[in-house]
């Protein structure tokens, strides 16, 4: 009997095309948000430190498709926007004239 591994995940897309700094900012919030908390409740709680570490563990290995975007994303041009599809983005360069 296979056992399905379930975990919340909140996904958003935009229906318009979005500037590359707020791509950039809404891709990091979530890491520098609660990696954070959970790294500090594992100090604060030490006797559950084992159960915030692998918090901490766990959302950080959930980050790194966010890590593998931005890493893309830091090289695009600066005036370029971002648009979502189903499964990955684009990066649109704008024209100047």
């Amino acid at each position: 009997m296979e056992m399905l591994l379930f975990y919340p995940q909140l996904r958003i897309r935009a229906c318009h095309s979005i500037s590359k700094n707020l791509m950039l900012l809404s891709l990091v919030t979530p890491f520098v948000i609660l990696t954070p908390i959970f790294l500090w409740a594992s100090v604060y709680f030490p006797q559950y430190y084992h159960y915030f570490a692998m918090l901490a563990a766990f959302h950080t290995g959930c980050c790194v498709p966010d890590f593998i975007y931005i890493r893309q994303l830091v090289f695009a041009p600066k005036y370029s926007l971002v648009e979502e599809d189903k499964d990955d983005f684009e990066i649109l360069i704008q024209n100047k004239h």
